[in-house]
């Protein structure tokens, strides 16, 4: 289980690494041994503008995770068992919360995380195993359960303000996998991807925080991006202004015809002798955050050229990093342009309850067929309300109710939109430590 594929190059890198780090002075920060207990209820509820599609689909799940203390202040074990079981469903038979096996919905248990930390020194901590992992362009997407990655990570404090990781993976259990499965595009085979690399950088100046990574998906997709965030404190207020910028190009011989065959319109005419596309994007943002208070108030508008492709790789249901990401579909359309409003606010001190809430609206507009506007436009929008509710006198105890609807105005054809629909999640979560 433990066992794992790398080049020459970064093994003699790893045991360089090792040997000159072997007499520093290492990290133990907390030498105590945790164990962990996460429970979830789900409960999906999704109708669709074809009434065929409608379905309605309820779990529940658990994790039990042990961390140990330090070893010689350098080595920490850690480990968690994932379950989930399906507690009713109807409607269309298809994947939500666990997976479809063809014929039904498919409960399953696996040893989800499995890892050996080693602090190299007080800064410096390299993780191998099966692990979470959440960045800017790649995260643990969850619903009854998350995502996990078996491979290798980095995480250096280099300074007070500058941060780097780095990873690199070659298989994944899928939120609702029972087992750990190669890389793959839309048609492949499995481990047609043979890694997945994420290297990147968060950095302090004064007041400003800036993030930039890059992810290469190898022999199919390649992305990077840069985020900044600056506040500005006032009397009674703060004001947030925030950008990113993104990228995305084909990456090799596996970006050919269908294999992104969500959200990609494609020419056929341009495809090479074995079926090659090229593709590229780019895509960027600007958004006002204001606080006041207890409430918060944001803009953003976003701007896309060619198709962001979310999917680093099949089944991925990637990390949208643009700030109007929701719970379906995403608008990330050729020369789409979104707006967003949001609406936040803590209902603490008025209704003395851990409440929040987040009501949202995006609209997108002049989206076009990916291969030519001939082909097709569309504009679409969403709308969601989000509570969180942590009760006061039940500690470990969370409730989140979200609400979407999403609809669409489409001439011709356009890959990425999709048909209205709208969306009722609820979970139930507890958690402990002890």
């Amino acid at each position: 289980m433990l066992i794992y594929r790398s080049s020459g190059f970064y093994v003699v890198c790893f045991i360089c690494v090792f040997m000159i780090l072997l007499s520093s002075p290492a990290r133990a920060t907390d030498n105590d041994e945790v164990f962990s207990l996460k429970l979830r209820y789900g409960y999906y509820d999704r109708d669709y503008e074809t009434n065929s599609k409608d379905r309605k689909q309820s779990g529940y799940s658990g994790r039990l995770g042990y961390q140990s203390a330090w070893f010689a202040d350098r080595f920490r074990l850690g480990i968690a068992a994932h379950t989930a079981k399906e507690f009713a469903s109807s409607g269309l038979a298809t994947e939500d919360l666990l997976a479809f096996n063809g014929h039904e919905n498919k409960d399953h248990s696996l040893i989800a995380e499995a890892y050996v930390d080693y602090a190299a020194f007080a800064s410096m901590n390299f993780r191998f195993g099966r692990q979470k992992h959440k960045s800017l362009l790649m995260a643990s997407a969850t619903r009854l359960l998350p995502s996990t990655f078996e491979g290798a990570s980095l995480q250096w404090q280099v300074r007070d303000n500058i941060e780097l990781y780095a990873s690199r993976y070659y298989k994944w259990s899928r939120r609702a996998d029972e087992q750990f499965n190669g890389f793959a595009t839309d048609n492949s085979g499995e481990g047609a991807i043979d890694y997945v690399d994420i290297i990147g950088t968060k950095i302090k100046l004064a007041n400003s925080r800036l993030t930039a990574e890059y992810l290469h998906s190898d022999d199919y997709l390649k992305k990077w991006g840069i985020t900044t965030n600056t506040p500005w404190q006032g009397n009674g207020f703060k004001l947030n202004a925030m950008t990113g910028l993104f990228g995305a190009a084909d990456a090799g011989k596996l970006f050919v015809t269908d294999a992104e065959s969500g959200d990609l319109d494609y020419d056929a005419s341009k495809a090479s002798s074995n079926g090659r596309q090229q593709y590229s994007s780019l895509g960027a943002y600007l958004g006002i955050q204001l606080s006041l208070k207890e409430s918060q108030f944001a803009i953003y508008h976003s701007w896309l050229g060619d198709p962001w492709l979310e999917d680093s790789y099949t089944k991925d249901h990637g990390t949208n990093p643009f700030p109007h990401r929701t719970a379906g579909p995403d608008l990330l359309n050729k020369d789409e342009k979104i707006l967003l409003l949001e609406y936040k606010q803590n209902w603490q001190k008025l209704l003395s309850t851990q409440l929040t809430s987040r009501v949202a609206y995006a609209y997108g507009y002049d989206a076009e067929n990916s291969v030519s506007k001939d082909l097709g436009y569309a504009d679409e929008y969403w709308f969601e309300v989000d509570l969180r509710w942590r009760p006061a006198r039940f500690k470990g105890w969370i409730s989140r109710l979200r609400y979407r609807d999403y609809g669409s105005s489409e001439t011709g054809s356009v890959r990425g939109v999709k048909e209205d629909q709208t969306d009722i999640r609820l979970t139930l979560d507890y958690a402990t430590s002890f």
